[in-house]
């Protein structure tokens, strides 16, 4: 054992290398999970949405504001690039990390 992490820097390398393999695990799995379950929000029904009209308008009244309330939107939306894109470049990057640690600890050893 003290042949295979010979110094404190060599073990730091190998604890950042396993997290960064670990992170890179995790939110390869969010990507894969966003990027399969995109567009599927069917969003609000039609008589959903103008219950929550009626109700945000019941507020304003009873505090005493009197407006139209507009019918909000159906909630319904397509595919969320900064949550698919977003997790895959930063898997990418972790990814990149990790290789670079463990050849850094295989020149060492040469």
């Amino acid at each position: 054992m003290a042949g295979r992490l010979a110094s404190p820097r060599a073990a730091g390398t190998w604890i950042a290398m396993g997290a960064s393999g670990a992170a890179a695990a995790s939110l390869a799995f969010l990507t894969l999970v966003n990027a399969l379950t995109a567009g599927t929000n069917p969003g609000l029904t039609l008589a959903q949405r103008e219950a929550q009209r009626a109700l945000a308008e019941q507020v304003l009244q009873h505090e005493g504001i009197s407006t139209s309330v507009p019918l909000p939107p159906s909630g319904a939306y397509g595919i969320d690039w900064a949550g698919i894109v977003t997790p895959a470049v930063i898997t990418v990057l972790l990814i990149a990390l990790t290789v670079l640690l463990w050849r850094a600890t295989r020149v060492r050893r040469a």
